[in-house]
């Protein structure tokens, strides 16, 4: 008897160490400096009570929305980690404002796409205040595509003001600036962390970007120039590799940090 429960004991040990541990997922909703309405999932992997993990959150790009991540929430968690995919304000789920009225991206000013950094601040102080049992929010990677990396240099540069809690940031089809999210000096102030960058070399605008956007980093920034179709969303759904190298990066990053 007492070989059997050893044998289940291990066997238990064994699954919860593997890819094939079934991360919990569960609706994450907070609200926004505005009053804004902000939804999301979030993803944690099985772990031993009274533990923390490091968390990445995913910054979808215009027009898209916190599903088309397809699968990399459930890969960072094979690795032990958190994983919070946003609907950004105007998208997904994220339409209600304070008001409870909808609104749609496709309406949105750029003074409506100058809150998203500020949401991702919103974000992560949500996260302490009802994950802080499991979530160790001092240990962050912001991953975003097109506009959402944009917002995710600039958030990355606000919520290191005091501490530096943003560890990386991985951007996919970033610009100098999309809807007045202007970033070089954000790139300065985020400091000397590193930097992952990718776009699609047949973009001559996307190449431009990246390259440009690589001298203000301040700590090692390795930009990836892929043989591709598409920018942004498009270019993530077309690049297997993308999610590949990501990953990669991530448990690079967070063993170190």
């Amino acid at each position: 008897m007492k070989k059997f429960l050893s044998i289940i004991i291990l066997l238990i040990v064994f699954l919860l160490n593997t890819p094939f541990a079934q991360a919990k997922t569960k609706a994450f909703q907070y609200t926004a400096k505005d009053g804004f309405n902000i939804t999301g999932t979030i993803y944690t992997p099985p772990m031993p009570p009274g533990k923390k993990v490091p968390v990445v959150i995913l910054l979808h790009a215009i027009g898209s929305n916190k599903n088309d991540w397809k699968g990399l929430p459930d890969l960072i968690c094979a690795k032990g980690y958190a994983c919070l995919a946003i609907d950004q304000r105007g998208h997904g789920q994220s339409i209600y404002t304070a008001k409870l009225k909808q609104r749609s991206w496709m309406y949105f000013t750029n003074s409506d796409y100058a809150k998203y950094p500020q949401d991702i601040v919103c974000a992560v102080d949500a996260l302490k205040a009802t994950q802080s049992k499991t979530i160790d929010t001092n240990r962050i990677i912001l991953v975003g595509n097109n506009i959402g990396a944009n917002a995710a240099v600039i958030a990355a540069a606000k919520l290191n003001k005091k501490a530096p809690i943003v560890k990386s940031i991985v951007l996919i089809s970033p610009r100098l600036t999309i809807k007045t999210l202007f970033i070089p000096i954000e790139m300065v102030n985020f400091g000397p962390h590193p930097v992952l960058i990718f776009d699609n070399k047949n973009v001559k605008l996307g190449v431009q970007h990246a390259m440009e956007i690589k001298k203000y980093a301040q700590g090692n920034c390795i930009v990836k120039l892929l043989n591709a179709n598409g920018m942004g969303a498009s270019l993530y759904r077309n690049t297997p590799s993308i999610k590949t190298d990501t990953l990669n990066w991530i448990v690079q990053v967070f063993k170190s940090n």
